[in-house]
C-alpha cells in the first residue's frame, strides 16, 4: 500500500518530480519509490486551477513536526536557492510529503533513523499560482 495519499499537484511540479526520478541523482533508492508514489497518486491540475491552501513548490509553508515547534520553509527542489535553513528540498522525504498537501494534512515519514515521524501542516503562509492569481487583471 502507497503511503501516499491522493494529492494535487500542479503540472510544473509534476514534471519536475518526473525529472528528478528520471535523473536518479537522488541517491536514495527509497526516496525514489517514494517519489515514484507520489506521481502514482497524484491528480494533475493547472496553475490557475491549484487551490491557494496546497502546498506547491515555492511555497512557504507552516509545519509542526510531531513533539516539536512548527517550523516555516519554504518548499523547493533545492536548498540551495534559499538562505540557509529556510527551505525544505522535495529531495528530503518530508518536503515530498508535504508537497501537495493541504492544512490539516498529516504525514508521516521516516527519519535519519528508520523511525517514523508524523508532521501536520499548519497553513499555507504563500502559494507562489495563487500570488500570480492576484496579480493577474480579472
Amino acid at each position: 500500500m502507497s503511503r501516499y495519499a491522493t494529492c494535487q499537484l500542479t503540472a510544473r511540479d509534476f514534471v519536475v518530480l518526473q525529472n528528478l526520478v528520471s535523473s536518479q541523482r537522488l541517491g536514495a533508492a527509497r526516496l525514489q519509490e517514494q517519489m515514484c508514489e507520489k506521481l502514482a497518486s497524484a491528480v494533475v491540475l493547472a496553475p490557475a486551477e491549484i487551490p491557494a491552501q496546497i502546498v506547491t513548490l515555492d511555497s512557504r509553508v507552516r509545519f509542526r513536526r510531531e513533539g516539536r515547534l512548527a517550523e516555516t520553509r519554504v518548499v523547493s527542489v533545492s536548498d540551495d536557492s534559499h538562505p540557509l535553513g529556510a527551505a525544505l528540498s522535495v529531495t528530503t522525504p518530508l518536503g515530498l510529503a508535504l508537497l501537495g498537501r493541504r492544512p490539516g494534512d498529516k504525514v508521516t515519514v521516516q527519519d535519519l533513523h528508520g523511525e517514523d515521524t508524523r508532521a501536520e501542516v499548519i497553513a499555507v503562509i504563500y502559494q507562489p499560482e495563487a500570488a500570480e492569481r492576484r496579480l493577474r487583471p480579472a
